[in-house]
Formats: C-alpha cells, sequence, structure tokens
C-alpha cells in the first residue's frame, strides 16, 4: 500500500508517497498558497505526478488548528485561515480521487515518533513541540486523546502565573526571541532563536536570563504535565530539541521544579525527536492506517 501523506503547514506544504511500513519513497514541498484553489492545484499537481510512478491507495493530511475528522472540519486555525470550516475528505479527497484521513499536524507528528521514531514501544507519552509557539499531543495505550472540544495537548495554552502567562508565550522560542528584542528595544524580526543563543554565549546576560526564563517555563508545564497524566515520556519536538545540550538543561530545570515539591518525586523521562518535521508525514500515514484498520473491523 502507497499513501499520499500531506502535511500542510503555514508556510509550506510537504508532500510525500509511503508505504505501509513507514518507508518514504519520495518526497517534495511547495510554498503554502494563498487560496483554496492554488491549494488544490499544487496537490492535484503532486499527486498526478507520483501516480505516474505509484499506485496510491489514500491520501493521508496533517494539519494545523482544531481538526474535527468525524465532521471532516477544521474548528479553529490561525496559521491558513481559508482551510477553517472546509469540508476537507470531499473537496479534497473527491478531487484527487482517494480515501482521505486527516488529524492535527502535532497528534501526526506524535504519531510518526511512537510508530518508527523516538518514542516507538511506548504506550502513553506527552508529545511537547517548541517553536514559534508550544503546542502538544497526549497519547494513551498509542491512541490520540483529542478531548471534548479537541483541545487534548494543547499545552501551550496552560497558565504558569497569576499574570496571565502561558506556555505558548514563555516556553517557546518565539517569545524567547520578542523578550531579548523587547529588552534591547530591537525591532521585531530582529532576531531568532539561534541568535539569541550565540548572544548567550557570548556572555549576553540579557540573552541568558531570557533562555534561563524559558527554560523554567518548559519544566513548570512538564512537571505539571506529570502529575496530570503521569506519561512514560515526554517528547519534545521543534528545531530547538537537537540543540546539543538543550534535552540536558531541560532535564536539569525540571529537577529544580521536582525538589520543590518532592511528595512524590517521579522524575520525567525526556527525549528529543528523531525525525523532525518528517514525523508528521510518517504520523499521517500511521493515522490514515490505523482509520483502516478501524473501519475494516
Amino acid at each position: 500500500m502507497q499513501i499520499l501523506s500531506i502535511d500542510i503547514g503555514g508556510t509550506a506544504v510537504k508532500h510525500a508517497v509511503i508505504d505501509e511500513a513507514g518507508t518514504i519513497l519520495a518526497q517534495g514541498s511547495f510554498p503554502t498558497p494563498q487560496n483554496f484553489p492554488e491549494l488544490q492545484a499544487g496537490l492535484a499537481d503532486a499527486a498526478r505526478k507520483y501516480s505516474i510512478r505509484y499506485e496510491l491507495s489514500g491520501a493521508a493530511l496533517s494539519l494545523p488548528g482544531t481538526v474535527d475528522e468525524e465532521a471532516g472540519v477544521i474548528h479553529q486555525i490561525n496559521a491558513i485561515p481559508y482551510l477553517q470550516g472546509e469540508y476537507l475528505p470531499q473537496k479534497i479527497g473527491n478531487f484527487l480521487g482517494l480515501p482521505l484521513s486527516m488529524e492535527n499536524d502535532a497528534n501526526c507528528a506524535a504519531l510518526g515518533e511512537m510508530w518508527l521514531g523516538a518514542a516507538r514501544g511506548a504506550g502513553d507519552i506527552v508529545f511537547v513541540i517548541c517553536g514559534t509557539g508550544v503546542g502538544g499531543a497526549l497519547l494513551h495505550k498509542g491512541e490520540i486523546l483529542h478531548g471534548r472540544h479537541f483541545l487534548g495537548g494543547e499545552l501551550g495554552f496552560m497558565r504558569l502565573n497569576d499574570q496571565g502567562g502561558t506556555l505558548d508565550d514563555l516556553g517557546s522560542v518565539g517569545g524567547l526571541v520578542r523578550r531579548v528584542e523587547q529588552a534591547k528595544a530591537l525591532p521585531s524580526g530582529s532576531l531568532d532563536g539561534q541568535q539569541v543563543f550565540t548572544l548567550a554565549e557570548q556572555g549576553d546576560t540579557c540573552a541568558s536570563a531570557e533562555i534561563g526564563a524559558m527554560y523554567r517555563a518548559l519544566a513548570l508545564g512538564i512537571v505539571n504535565a506529570q502529575y496530570i497524566f503521569d506519561p512514560e515520556l515526554f517528547l519534545i519536538g521543534g528545531a530547538i530539541s537537537s540543540r546539543p545540550g538543550f534535552i540536558k538543561q531541560l532535564q536539569a530545570h525540571v529537577a529544580t521544579q521536582i525538589a520543590l515539591v518532592p511528595v512524590v518525586a517521579v522524575e520525567p523521562r525526556i527525549v528529543a525527536c528523531q525525525f523532525g518535521n518528517t514525523a508528521n508525514l510518517l504520523g499521517a500515514v500511521r493515522h490514515f492506517l490505523d482509520r483502516q484498520t478501524a473501519n475494516i473491523e
């Protein structure tokens, strides 16, 4: 079985042909279009080219926002507003001529890592993606916990202080960059995460302090989630997760937080993602295969 996997993000649409064993047979991408007809055209072109060499059995979508697969719609999506409320199984599945599945991108990434990556063999995980904001996913016995309102795993909304500070702002690379730019009176967009870490390595006290604040916020979120969900492991995604020393520093801050409330001193297991952005494509296929199996049963 060969599946067309599609990851629609705010800046790029990634696509690939992946078989049932998780082998990526071909892949490509194009910039995210500004409207739905252009998205249709881009996907149709990719599918047409792949169909020359591969016999496609279905299409698997990885999408930002609150994805309601049963209804076939995205209820809330900021990155690509024209997808909100669209009946994607009909509007994409039909013109591709393929059965279609759809799932939130963070959920897909978690499924991909559990299937073939850093969380392979685990049943209960908390996936934390740290980038422009903080997103996440919860998996219990290998299945996604969506929640009543499809907000399961939306860790970024977690409140961390009485001033309304959220994990999304305080624990993200995007929030880190904004705070350093503001402290230095720099225009928005002057820095990126890599540059902030470089400043800290060069002895910049402002950058060092804000990086420490980011670690503490992430540690608080992880400790809170450990006592709420008690997973086997925390899986950290986003480009920053591959930074040398990042996981070690995060573990040290988590240990500090646990020491403050040592009633039940459980040390969370924290690992970095293996596949990066490819996890979304793999997880979308895993979700498609699981849906096919459930429909047969």
